[in-house]
């Protein structure tokens, strides 16, 4: 597993109406040798409280990584463990807490590299759990692309 953090900082506008996760979406590059799938855009994470996210994956080929791109703006983005999870259950940590994180946002580009080729078919799920009180956040975009 190879996370990497762009760095970027993120101000959008808060969201006025979320949506809800969506299936396949075309990935930007048409060089992309795997499918995109979208959790959602402009969902609201709740205080205090874990926001699990379901897409369904179908597709015949096998893939070597998945690479899961996250946006998310935060009060303290410290408060907030996020992590990635197989359709076998298998847990994939993306970010663990750490109350002395300040930041407002967290834009990042995480990889998962599988030891050998697999069938990524089923559903996948991103929880994000906010662990402490006092603000909310909000998911604006978070996708999952397989190679």
């Amino acid at each position: 597993m190879v996370p990497t953090d762009n760095g970027t900082p993120n101000n959008p506008e808060t969201p006025t109406q979320p949506e809800t996760p969506t299936q396949p979406e075309t990935p930007n590059d048409p060089k992309d040798s795997g499918k995109t799938f979208s959790f959602g855009k402009n969902i609201k994470i709740p205080d205090e409280a874990e926001l699990e996210l379901p897409v369904s994956v179908s597709h015949d080929k096998q893939f070597k990584q998945a690479v899961v791109k996250i946006n998310i703006d935060h009060g303290h983005i410290g408060d907030l463990s996020i992590k990635l999870i197989d359709p076998d259950g298998n847990n994939f940590t993306i970010k663990k807490t750490n109350r002395h994180d300040r930041k407002k946002y967290y834009i990042m580009t995480y990889t998962l590299k599988f030891a050998r080729p697999i069938n990524v078919d089923g559903q996948w799920k991103l929880a994000i759990n906010d662990r402490y009180t006092d603000d909310e956040g909000v998911l604006n975009s978070a996708t999952v692309t397989f190679e």
